[in-house]
């Protein structure tokens, strides 16, 4: 069965570039590993970080996908039944709603990167 690969970038509490670099780190890790879902915590206002991360990390997802490096993003306030994007994720793998205790709560704290 597929794993779902989960990070807290707020750990530590790094600057937003090391966080992004991070980020990177472990994506490359996790295909490496043939994963193919990341659940990566970037918080918000009331959280470790106070939300310095939220808008870098996504950012640079954004940029990541331009790329090809990543095939999308769900940035957890969308995430539930109701999204299309979201569907289409625990469709193809799911575990990403199985493995996962905040499916449809759509907290603003992390995002769901499928590689």
């Amino acid at each position: 069965m597929e794993q779902l690969y989960q990070v807290n970038l707020e750990l530590g509490n790094p600057e937003p570039k090391n966080a992004v670099k991070y980020l990177e780190f472990v994506i490359a890790s996790v295909r490496a590993r043939n994963g193919k879902v990341i659940k990566a915590w970037h918080g918000n206002n009331e959280t470790e970080s106070h939300g310095a991360l939220k808008m870098p990390i996504r950012n640079a997802l954004k940029r990541l996908k331009r790329q090809g490096r990543i095939n999308f993003f769900i940035c957890s306030e969308q995430y539930s039944e109701e999204d299309e994007a979201s569907r289409y994720l625990i469709d193809k793998f799911p575990l990403a709603k199985e493995k996962d205790a905040d499916w449809g709560r759509r907290y603003d704290t992390y995002v769901m990167i499928c590689l």
